[in-house]
């Protein structure tokens, strides 16, 4: 069998992996959107890898209220007449709605009005960040401040930190946008830089035990996780170090083997996201004082 047959075996197969699975056209376009960096039959290969670990969400029953929650275009939202706004981006392949008790929490606690996004292919790298904006500029009326929050691959330059430098570049201070919240990420790549945006509130939590984002390691793409932090973060950011935390307590879908295997949590999911809650209202609480709102 020459190469060339070979080649057109094993790209039949991953069509017929791919058609087998619903997201097909959401999957052909990150493969379309990656294919310029990896190549065609990398980023084929490398999407039906990410379809097949698509994580659920677990342990939800008695934790959501469906009664307050409000589906949308598959994302969803915990409605506050509020003068602050939570958007944000679920990790890359985690079930949206695993989310749903820590943003419940947080949007309790705070008193603030929390919108869910639902990625394409659940990934962030093919999500219109002009939909995004206008999703969230369209959702509520009295909130004056948005902060914008993410999950993992959701929290970097392709999720919640790129859509802040992309909002804040394109609308300027019309964007409202006064809040950057990253659990579990790292500013990996070079196409985001907030470092001189002073006006910009960041906050940036990390897990002891997570093995996926170390604080004291690299990212994914090699990319020192603390150090890309303080280079492309503004240098008013805070850092926390969750003790005993890891990468997939952030939601409730753990736990996580891909691309590696998370580490053990030492503290309760629970208390991972009260911990995480408390100092994402310690962020509110400022952003209220500084812009003066009840």
């Amino acid at each position: 069998m020459t190469n060339t047959s070979k080649i057109q075996i094993l790209t039949g197969a991953i069509i017929a992996i791919l058609l087998s699975h619903r997201n097909f056209f959401d999957m052909i376009r990150y493969v379309l959107a990656v294919r310029s960096k990896l190549g065609m039959m990398k980023a084929v290969v490398f999407a039906v890898m990410l379809r097949l670990n698509f994580m659920p969400s677990h342990s939800l029953q008695g934790v959501i209220d469906q009664n307050e929650i409000s589906f949308f275009k598959g994302g969803y939202e915990y409605c506050q007449n509020s003068s602050i706004g939570v958007l944000f981006f679920p990790g890359a392949l985690v079930d949206p709605i695993a989310y749903a008790p820590l943003l419940r929490l947080i949007s309790h606690e705070t008193n603030s009005h929390v919108v869910c996004l639902k990625l394409p292919f659940r990934n962030p790298v093919t999500f219109p960040r002009e939909e995004a904006f206008q999703l969230l500029m369209n959702r509520n009326s009295s909130i004056k401040s948005w902060i914008i929050a993410g999950h993992s691959m959701g929290s970097g330059i392709y999720g919640a930190a790129g859509l802040v430098a992309w909002a804040k570049k394109k609308y300027g201070a019309s964007c409202n946008i006064h809040g950057l919240v990253m659990l579990a990420g790292a500013m990996s790549g070079s196409d985001v830089n907030l470092s001189d945006d002073l006006n910009l509130e960041s906050l940036v939590i990390l897990g002891s035990e997570d093995t996926i984002v170390p604080p004291l390691g690299n990212s994914e793409i090699g990319t020192p996780v603390k150090a890309s932090i303080k280079e492309k973060l503004p240098r008013q950011t805070k850092l926390v170090i969750l003790q005993g935390a890891n990468h997939a307590g952030f939601g409730n879908y753990g736990p996580q083997k891909f691309p590696y295997k998370d580490g053990l949590r030492t503290i309760s999911i629970d208390e991972q996201q009260k911990l995480s809650t408390q100092h994402i209202k310690e962020m509110i609480i400022k952003i209220k004082r500084v812009k003066k709102y009840n």
